[in-house]
């Protein structure tokens, strides 16, 4: 059985009793406990503030399209400048930092032989992503 949120217990405990409270220090999909360092929830799994297991990290399913993040029931928010991720990308995490090398009014990551003219009407920075 596991222990209760926000409690850990070592290796080979028998009672409910051997779960001791922690103290969370992580931000929303992180887990790790003061004195551990912080890791991040895996793709497609959040957590709340605090969590200090790996279990805490819930897996959430989401209808975001590519470059944007969020989870079924919020408002998809698009990715950092600079940043792309999967469609159903769920947090902020799983967008990733691309290079690019296309001119000013195109964008496209990679070579500068798979760049795309912005719409018409639209214009971009010099090594824009998307």
């Amino acid at each position: 059985m596991e222990c209760p949120r926000g409690q850990i217990s070592q290796d080979r405990a028998v009672k409910i009793q051997e779960c001791t409270e922690v103290e969370g220090i992580c931000e929303a999909n992180y887990f790790g406990y003061k004195g551990e360092e912080c890791q991040v929830c895996g793709t497609g799994k959040i957590s709340e503030a605090n969590s200090v297991k790996q279990q805490e990290c819930t897996t959430v399913s989401s209808s975001c399209p590519t470059n944007y993040y969020g989870y079924e029931g919020q408002e998809c928010q698009v990715c950092d400048k600079g940043k792309v991720s999967e469609a159903s990308s769920v947090k902020k995490e799983e967008c990733t930092t691309v290079s690019s090398s296309c001119p000013t009014n195109y964008y496209g990551y990679g070579s500068s032989d798979s760049c795309k003219l912005c719409p018409h009407g639209f214009v971009s920075s010099k090594k824009a992503v998307k």
